[in-house]
């Protein structure tokens, strides 16, 4: 006759506490040596029933130990170990790759900006996003307007939209986007419609003016202008941009100048706006300015 005696075994070296339950048979009448009581053992996390003889496998004790146990020879089973698990609130986070957030370019102005005359409406944009990408810069390019193909074609080009226009909806544009630079071209419409040209560049130092008063840690890049393959339209132009300093001046390192008035003749589309080598052009003389704010090299 044979009888069953439940043992519990505590597995040590498991952060989580693991309990293992074995299940022993030996014969009636065998002797057996006293044992000293062993004491409770903290609430296991899990249990495993482990069968060792002939019989159903044993539930686990519900209170302490029996005393009086075999001592003869070890128990001929393995504990199983059935959790991994830390105990609660000593997890450790797996670490990420950070990377630096993406510099934001809001391009601002008109058809120029949106990129007509560009065969695939990407204006200077396309180019100049590829060469700051190449030359390690994160960036993203924001605006409420999309055109050309990629990536990244938000802009905020308005076709034949004035330095008035612009000046209107700036603030909300700026506060809906929170560039990190701006790019701005802008005047070829009041140049070409004649609208009070020798108050342009007033008009246009205002919305400088009201880009740094909404944005005022953004960089602004402003460029003289494209020019015309029309006589009368491209001497407005080129009186219009050689007041571009004076608008620049004293205003601090956060405004610059960039010349896009070399984009013209063989570069240009139609009478106005910039093919695709007017448009890699003003990429590259963008791309110059902002390699040495962001202190870049290669492209």
């Amino acid at each position: 006759m044979n009888r069953t005696v439940g043992l519990l075994v505590l597995a040590a070296g498991v952060a989580a506490s693991v309990g293992t339950y074995f299940v022993v048979t030996m014969p009636t009448g065998a002797a057996t040596t006293p044992a000293a009581a062993v004491a409770p053992a903290p609430a296991p996390s899990s249990w495993v029933s482990v069968q060792t003889g002939d019989g159903p496998s044993a539930a686990p004790p519900a209170g302490p130990t029996a005393t009086g146990l075999p001592t003869a020879g070890p128990i001929a089973a393995t504990p199983v170990r059935t959790s991994t698990a830390r105990p609660a609130g000593t997890a450790t986070a797996v670490p990420t790759a950070s990377a630096a957030a993406p510099v934001k370019i809001m391009a601002l102005g008109d058809s120029i900006t949106y990129g007509v005359g560009s065969q695939s409406s990407g204006s200077y944009r396309t180019g100049l996003r590829r060469k700051l990408v190449n030359a390690g810069l994160a960036v993203d390019f924001v605006g409420s307007v999309k055109s050309g193909s990629g990536p990244d074609t938000e802009n905020e080009g308005h076709n034949g939209w004035t330095i008035a226009q612009v000046t209107a909806k700036v603030d909300g544009w700026l506060a809906a986007q929170q560039p990190d630079v701006v790019l701005l071209h802008i005047g070829t419409n009041d140049m070409n419609k004649n609208l009070s040209v020798a108050g342009a560049p007033d008009r246009l130092e205002a919305l400088v003016d009201a880009i740094h008063a909404a944005r005022p840690t953004a960089q602004v890049y402003l460029q003289q202008i494209v020019g015309s393959s029309d006589a009368v339209v491209n001497n407005r132009i080129t009186a219009y941009n050689a007041a571009m300093p004076a608008v620049i001046s004293g205003k601090g390192s956060w405004l610059h100048l960039v010349d896009q008035s070399e984009v013209s003749g063989t570069m240009l589309k139609d009478a106005l706006h910039p093919n695709d080598a007017g448009y890699a052009q003003m990429a590259d003389n963008l791309y110059a300015a902002l390699a040495a704010t962001y202190e870049l090299s290669g492209a």
